[in-house]
């Protein structure tokens, strides 16, 4: 053969093929109870009636009654319709249009689709066999076994087992419900991906979200875009969160917060952890901070880790170490502070030192009642002082093994003092001359305040109490044993939470030479003059 008819062969027999390939192959009449055609049906169409069964491409097409086109190779059918594929495909309604050219089905009536791991039903279904694919638009519910979802709108992947769902999404798992906009379900691996506002309801909390996922087998899940979780009256926000439903357990990342909607109480940091089954909720990193709000003020807290969770049916909170607080009118620190709504009470542990009407308080342990963000009374055990500053940087004293300090509207107006209560005082006339020094010494001590200025004290029986002149005040009267001026740490405006001071001594030995003489006498640094200029 020459070249050139070589040639037109191939290319007429790839023609053909292609030809083939695009009309796709004819469906075949396995089954008819009758069978009306011939000339009296136009375009070659065929009519049959009763058990009708077609096949094509390895699936198999049943039907009451059916309109045959072999010309278009395409049909109708009418009345109990199936397309079956082994156990892979199980397509039923009222009504079918199917084309053996595009291998693909519109079916209508009831329609109920099924394969090996889910059933659809819907009014409406489109179904591309040749891609594997099912979409509806006008409501469908699908149902494996752990889940039902229901959405106005879906696509089925039957190679993927992945579902498409959009608009009013709703999956129902007999642990919790899912609402959703936009949702992606795999029904071999279980998970579900959400887009839009989401919403997962259950008996033991509720969370909402603008993206994520959740596998329905493992129960772990991630949700983000301001992810929050809400467990009766407690609330987790934060950027991102990953949660494990099996053990009611959480892990929440940026902008992380909780709220307790009925006390008042608010936590925020960089990292979180939830606790459900426990009610208990840990906030840690370098700006993590507590707050409690009341209508006139708040007191803002900072702390390494905080930790809030309810015990007993009593809610709590600590916060350690390194704590500082901040309100308008009492500020302190110390390791570790904690709460509970059993007492009502705030324990300031190791170290603490508290700031409240220009007084300054230490002790070895502290313990307050405020209520509704108010100071009641403040408790100091073992070492107490109570040290406050005049208008002429004079310190007035006083000590005592315990001592007991109670406020009127954060106002100092009372001082009990049990045990050893020792008091110094420079006194004054009204233009703020000095007159001298009053030194007492009682096993208990009264103080009254007014205007938060000593207005009167009341000693014990055993007083031992003397007004020394300014010519016979020895150094060491000035100053009661436990005696420290730490006004320096104090915290002055709610930034300074997050600021752990400088010893101001240590920053007057920074600036001093390095290669010091040890032979050299050097003048020794004056404790007083340097916290004098600091505050």
């Amino acid at each position: 053969m020459p070249p050139f008819q070589a040639r037109i062969l191939v290319l007429s027999l790839i023609f053909l093929s292609l030809t083939a390939m695009g009309q796709g192959s004819k469906i075949e009449i396995v089954n008819a109870n009758a069978l009306l055609g011939g000339n009296a049906l136009p375009n070659g169409a065929k009519r049959l009636i009763g058990n009708v069964q077609f096949k094509h491409e390895g699936a198999k097409l049943y039907c009451d009654s059916s309109w045959y086109y072999p010309n278009e190779n395409r049909l109708e059918a009418f009345g109990n319709v199936r397309i079956k594929q082994g156990d892979t495909l199980d397509l039923r309604g009222k009504y079918l249009e199917y084309s053996g050219q595009s291998k693909k089905a519109l079916v209508t009536g009831g329609v109920r689709f099924r394969d090996k791991s889910m059933t659809l039903e819907t009014d409406r279904l489109d179904y591309d066999r040749k891609n594997q694919h099912a979409y509806y638009q006008n409501g469908g519910v699908i149902v494996d076994e752990d889940n039902r979802l229901r959405s106005e709108r879906g696509s089925y992947f039957s190679r993927s087992k992945q579902f498409f769902f959009a608009d009013s999404v709703v999956l129902v798992n007999p642990k919790y419900t899912i609402f959703s906009d936009t949702l992606l379900y795999n029904t071999r691996s279980k998970r579900a991906d959400f887009a839009g506002e989401t919403r997962i309801e259950s008996d033991s909390n509720l969370i909402l979200c603008r993206r994520g996922f959740y596998n329905t087998k493992t129960n772990l899940s991630a949700f983000f875009k301001g992810a929050s979780l809400i467990q009766g009256e407690q609330r987790l926000n934060a950027d991102s969160l990953f949660y494990d439903r099996n053990r009611n357990y959480g892990e929440a990342y940026r902008k992380v917060t909780v709220h307790d909607t009925l006390e008042g109480i608010s936590l925020y940091g960089d990292f979180g952890k939830y606790f459900g089954n426990d009610k208990d909720s840990r906030i840690f990193g370098e700006r993590a901070y507590l707050a409690i709000q009341t209508e006139d003020d708040s007191l803002f807290m900072h702390a390494d880790s905080l930790h809030f969770y309810e015990d007993s049916s009593f809610k709590s909170f600590d916060a350690f170490p390194k704590v500082r607080f901040y309100q308008s009118d009492f500020q302190g620190l110390a390791d570790t502070v904690y709460w509970s709504e059993r007492d009502s009470l705030m324990h300031f542990i190791e170290d603490p030192i508290v700031w409240a009407d220009g007084q300054q308080l230490t002790a070895d342990t502290m313990f307050a009642l405020i209520d509704q963000g108010k100071i009641s009374w403040l408790k100091m055990v073992s070492s107490a002082i109570l040290i406050s500053k005049d208008t002429l940087n004079d310190f007035n004293q006083i000590q005592g093994g315990e001592m007991k300090a109670y406020f009127k509207d954060n106002t100092l107006n009372r001082i009990l003092v049990e045990g050893n209560a020792q008091s110094v005082f420079f006194a004054r006339e009204d233009d703020g001359s000095f007159i001298g020094l009053d030194l007492a010494k009682s096993s208990r001590m009264t103080l009254w305040f007014k205007n938060s200025d000593l207005d009167r004290i009341v000693y014990g029986k055993d007083v031992n109490a003397q007004l020394k002149p300014s010519n016979s005040i020895e150094a060491s009267d000035r100053r009661l044993q436990n005696f420290e001026w730490r006004i320096w740490l104090k915290p002055n405006q709610k930034s300074d939470i997050f600021i752990q001071p400088i010893n101001p001594i240590s920053k007057e030995l920074e600036t001093q030479p390095k290669d010091l003489d040890p032979n050299k006498e050097q003048k020794d640094l004056n404790r007083d003059e340097i916290l004098d200029k600091e505050d």
